[in-house]
């Protein structure tokens, strides 16, 4: 299991070599332990993130929880300008 430390860094190392590159990138997290609306929230507001992509994963989760549920929550994460 990889650490929220290590992933919010790793995270933030990946948007900076981006950064070197281009300038008109936005950036969104997925995957590692980012598993909930609440994950993807830590991460985006310890980062650049300004989003978060749910993609397979939202199947996974809605067996634990309603899909229209956890669409909500992902929906109500404040994002950056």
């Amino acid at each position: 299991m990889v650490s929220w430390d290590e992933t919010i860094k790793r995270t933030q190392d990946i948007i900076d070599a981006a950064k070197t590159v281009r300038k008109d990138i936005f950036f969104l997290c997925h995957g590692g332990p980012i598993n909930t609306p609440e994950d993807a929230d830590r991460v985006i507001q310890a980062t650049d993130c300004v989003g978060f992509v749910g993609a397979s994963s939202l199947e996974r989760m809605s067996v634990e929880k309603s899909l229209e549920s956890l669409t909500r929550e992902f929906k109500a994460i404040p994002v950056k300008r």
